[in-house]
């Protein structure tokens, strides 16, 4: 996930750049090679933005929804890199460069921005409307007012400045163009720091419920457990903790392998295993994704930091590892 945010983050960076590097040269020909270097990068950032919030949703960065928009994302780029029909004025000693109206790229352009502004919307209204806690209803607040500035002001509106200063006036390009950088980089910060919550919280952006969070002991003894349905009995922990283990026997010596079961996939289910030198942590989800890898990750960690020790010469008292209570309740609620 941080190697996406860090591509995510990089190339608006660039984008930044070079959006205010065509309003500072002199010179025309830099001017318009900034200008189509800006929105390469810039569709580019949208390119990645989507990458980041399909992975960290479901897990499935080569949807068919990825790419249809990676596709969108190439033609217009492959049409910004073809001679596309430009406009070019001098203000004052800088020069402002924009696509011809109704021109293939903008065209395209107008097409990608609309069609993925409709995405952010939907996924940010339906993770809202399922969300579980006031803690993720105003993450997706948050969320999407650093896309709107990001996105809408920080790359929609020079755009539009582009296509029509002219009846603005005397209103210096450059400045207007650090303001709306500046609100964009406003933007992309708030949607790193959400991004930096989730990190700390994965169960944030999450729409599945974890069903069972149970961790085992080396001899198949159900060490600590909890229950996030009703419908679950402590007698259906007992029996899937007993079965886990049969199947992990079966499994080792048909095989002749020391290794673990990292997965058991079920009909509409899933459970994820992360194993621990003296247990296993397993999670019973709808379906597997980097969030959900995340939080076992980070709960099994801190089960290991916290009680790890206690199970050296565990005494089989297992009332003593009830705090891990809280540790549930910070990764999965």
């Amino acid at each position: 996930m941080f190697k996406s945010l860090a591509a995510l983050f990089g190339v608006f960076i660039v984008h930044n750049f070079f959006s205010l590097a065509q309003l500072t040269l002199a010179d025309q020909f830099l001017a318009v090679g900034a200008f189509l270097l800006s929105e390469i990068f810039f569709n580019l950032t949208l390119l990645s933005l989507i990458f980041v919030l399909e992975m960290f949703e479901k897990n499935t960065p080569f949807s068919a929804r990825v790419m249809v928009f990676t596709a969108l994302a190439a033609a217009i780029i492959g049409a910004i890199l073809s001679n596309p029909p430009l406009v070019t004025e001098q203000v004052g000693v800088s020069w402002v460069t924009h696509f011809v109206v109704l021109s293939t790229v903008r065209v395209l352009e107008l097409v990608f921005g609309s069609v993925t502004a409709v995405w952010f919307l939907v996924v940010l209204i339906r993770s809202r409307k399922v969300a579980k806690s006031p803690a993720q209803k105003h993450l997706i607040v948050w969320f999407a007012t650093g896309i709107f500035l990001a996105l809408v002001i920080g790359g929609a509106t020079p755009q539009l400045f582009d296509q029509f200063h002219g009846p603005l006036g005397q209103i210096d390009p450059e400045v207007i163009s650090r303001g709306i950088a500046f609100l964009g980089s406003i933007g992309m910060f708030i949607v790193g720091w959400a991004f930096y919550r989730v990190s700390k919280n994965p169960w944030l952006l999450q729409r599945q419920q974890v069903h069972l969070l149970i961790v085992i002991s080396e001899d198949g003894l159900d060490l600590f457990s909890k229950i996030f349905r009703p419908d679950i009995s402590p007698d259906d922990v007992t029996l899937l903790t007993g079965g886990f283990t049969a199947v992990s026997s079966m499994f080792k010596e048909a095989t002749k392998s020391s290794g673990q079961l990292q997965a058991v996939l079920f009909e509409g289910k899933e459970m994820r295993l992360l194993r621990r030198q003296n247990f296993t942590t397993a999670i019973l989800v709808d379906y597997s994704t980097q969030a959900s890898d995340v939080a076992l990750l980070k709960f099994t960690e801190d089960f290991d930091t916290q009680f790890g020790p206690k199970l050296v010469n565990f005494s089989g008292n297992v009332s003593q590892l009830q705090p891990a209570d809280e540790i549930a309740e910070k990764y999965f609620s």
